[in-house]
């Protein structure tokens, strides 16, 4: 899990227990969003077919 979202206690088990998929808690949470957002940036013509256009 990455994100705010993932640094509520418990969440982790709770997701993991209702969907029974394994679920870990990345070690830099906030920063690994910006990282995979500027990831995506550079690399807009892959993962075109991934993105919703914002207009």
């Amino acid at each position: 899990m990455t994100g705010g979202g993932s640094l509520l206690w418990g969440l982790d088990k709770f997701i993991q227990e209702k969907t029974g998929v394994p679920v870990r808690v990345s070690d830099d949470t906030i920063a690994s969003v910006a990282k995979g957002t500027g990831v995506v940036i550079q690399n807009l013509e892959k993962y075109q077919d991934v993105t919703v256009a914002a207009y």
